[in-house]
């Protein structure tokens, strides 16, 4: 059978037996790794390198990923002085509860709390490559969310529990609601936009970010 498909397809199955093996090949090393019954501080950095392997790959294997994520939790959380001054167990531990939050694909509002959590935890740390690659990942895992439908509307991004109503520009993103547009602004400013149907955002006002994407609002209107 398989000089069958060999002939009927070429070189795309060259490329799928290729593929195949490929995964079977990383599956095969995280299997071989997960199967120590109890990790240490040394496996650390293997466990790491298979987890960010699997996940920039092409696999779809949430088991191994959660599998992974939670063995280097354990290992973070065992953490005691054998560990040189250099080592931050805080930072080592959100690494994993990104990588562990990234390794889920299919996301729901019920994970919406968590991954606002974790994005502003990141933020919070130094903005190397590695920080903002997670920002970026986290952020576009909120968008999908509260892209979903809620009635058939979008979802604000700000309180995740209302209808979005509003316009951020330039981004272009209806992703905030009136209510939570308005707690950013003075009463004067509500009544205007009211009766407006928008509010623009003078350079020397709070700014006010899209919850989607981060961005400064110029101007947020009414959709």
């Amino acid at each position: 059978y398989a000089s069958k498909w060999r002939c009927e397809f070429g070189e795309a199955w060259e490329y799928l037996t290729s593929t195949l093996a490929r995964w079977e090949e990383l599956e095969g090393r995280i299997s071989k790794a997960l199967a120590k019954e109890e990790s240490t501080a040394a496996d650390y950095a293997l466990l790491s390198s298979l987890l960010d392997e699997l996940l920039s790959s092409d696999v779809v294997n949430e088991v191994a990923a959660t599998a992974l994520a939670d063995r280097l939790h354990f290992i973070t959380s065992q953490s005691t002085s054998r560990y040189d001054e250099s080592y931050s167990r805080d930072k080592e531990e959100l690494a994993v509860r990104v990588k562990k939050a990234l390794a889920k694909r299919e996301v729901t509002e019920d994970d919406f709390p968590y991954l606002k959590k974790l994005l502003d935890e990141v933020r919070t740390e130094s903005s190397d490559d590695a920080k903002r690659e997670w920002q970026r990942a986290i952020s576009d895992k909120l968008e999908c969310i509260t892209r979903q439908s809620v009635a058939g509307q979008d979802t604000c991004g700000k309180c995740y529990s209302r209808a979005a109503s509003h316009k951020c520009l330039p981004c272009s993103h209806v992703s905030i609601c009136e209510e939570c547009v308005a707690k950013q602004l003075s009463s004067q400013e509500v009544d205007e936009m009211k009766k407006m149907s928008m509010h623009i955002v003078k350079p020397d006002d709070t700014p006010i970010e899209c919850p989607y994407c981060q961005q400064a609002a110029a101007c947020i209107s009414l959709h």
